[in-house]
């Protein structure tokens, strides 16, 4: 979770700077009813619910949601849900799910159930946006350091996993999705940062 108010804006620069790209490759994905999962400040979702015709949901803890709130500016179209991720029950499914580095802390054990979650929440048929750090066959990491931590200064004592873009795409497909599509990004942290978009059938 966030800290302290300057590596809360710290992220909001983060994702800033991949906005346009973002843009590019979500603005037609993400459409009708946006669930926001980990949403932090929720950038994108934020602009996709000032531009275009969809409702968002923001997800996240109470501190983090008051915070945004205090920092930003929230259109009518986009409302917040404080219930813990594992228990959140919808009334409706969504359309679409937008996670920005959320899967991270997730362990390596419980990714398929953290998935398989994920696939309860969006109708047949709806699309998936994750923006994850993911092990590159070159990457030289050791496990045994929090890179995550370093590269981004947020993360508490509840880091996951970081998947290698292999288990990534097999936990997906496991899932059942398809259209599976595993983009890098015009630069990153310390990590290799991908966007990654599926389809839940």
């Amino acid at each position: 979770c966030f800290r302290n108010e300057r590596k809360f804006l710290g992220s909001v620069d983060l994702v800033n700077g991949y906005l346009s790209f973002l843009q590019k490759k979500c603005q037609l994905l993400l459409r009708g009813r946006i669930l926001d999962i980990g949403a932090g400040p929720s950038t994108l979702c934020r602009h996709l619910a000032q531009t275009i015709d969809c409702h968002v949901t923001g997800l996240d803890r109470p501190q983090i949601i008051q915070m945004a709130r205090e920092l930003f500016t929230y259109p009518e179209n986009f409302t917040w849900e404080t219930t813990d991720f594992h228990d959140f029950m919808p009334q409706k499914l969504y359309d679409g799910i937008f996670c920005s580095h959320f899967l991270e802390y997730c362990s390596k054990e419980n990714l398929t159930s953290w998935l398989k979650k994920i696939g309860s929440l969006i109708c047949p048929g709806g699309v998936s946006v994750f923006v994850v750090f993911l092990r590159t066959e070159e990457s030289d990491i050791n496990l045994e350091l929090d890179l995550f931590e370093i590269s981004t200064g947020l993360n508490d004592d509840t880091l996951g996993y970081i998947c290698k873009i292999e288990e990534m795409k097999s936990a997906l497909l496991e899932q059942g999705c398809s259209d599976i599509v595993i983009s890098s990004f015009p630069k990153s942290a310390s990590y290799s940062e991908f966007l990654v978009t599926c389809k839940w059938n």
